[in-house]
């Protein structure tokens, strides 16, 4: 009898660890993981989009903004500035340790509004910069780039590469 007991307990705790409902992410799962990541690279995106924006709008010697743009700027800034602190939010919740420090490296990284055109341009190639090591240890954590045992997808990945230098250098 116990021993029918002992079995019926064991497939019933196999089949309630087996359970995963669809559609719905585990919390840390590459799912969530890749969605929180897409959603803070979108609200980078917005608030590098909102900088170049304010730093286009600038007019004149003394690089001033047109007063009836400053509403709009400061609009835009701050819907794009929510976003992030949600979508960092996010990251800090599911990502691993070296894509969190990535994602607040790219966060420090934004460019300052208060720049002159020439450093504007220089904040900005850090700022592109820290965005392609953010998305390069995101591919990493989610695993896109080709396993070493992945000898078919590893030589595809090779030989892209030797093509897209290739062709940039001629």
């Amino acid at each position: 009898m116990s021993a029918g007991i002992r079995a019926a307990g064991q497939v019933t705790a196999s089949l309630m660890g087996r359970y995963r409902p669809q559609g719905v992410p585990r919390v840390g799962s590459a799912e969530e993981r890749g969605q929180a990541y897409r959603r803070f690279l979108d609200a980078v995106a917005r608030v590098g989009s909102a900088a170049n924006w304010l730093n286009g709008q600038r007019t004149g010697p003394q690089d001033t903004v047109a007063e009836h743009t400053v509403e709009e700027a400061i609009r835009r800034l701050t819907d794009a500035g929510d976003e992030l602190l949600g979508a960092m939010s996010g990251i800090r919740l599911c990502a691993p340790a070296f894509v969190l420090e990535k994602a607040e490296a790219l966060t420090r990284a934004l460019p300052n509004f208060g720049l002159d055109r020439a450093e504007f341009q220089t904040a900005q190639k850090e700022f592109l910069a820290a965005q392609s090591a953010f998305l390069d240890v995101a591919r990493h954590d989610l695993g896109y780039n080709p396993k070493w045992y992945s000898v078919g997808a590893w030589w595809t990945a090779r030989t892209y590469r030797k093509q897209a230098a290739g062709s940039a250098g001629s």
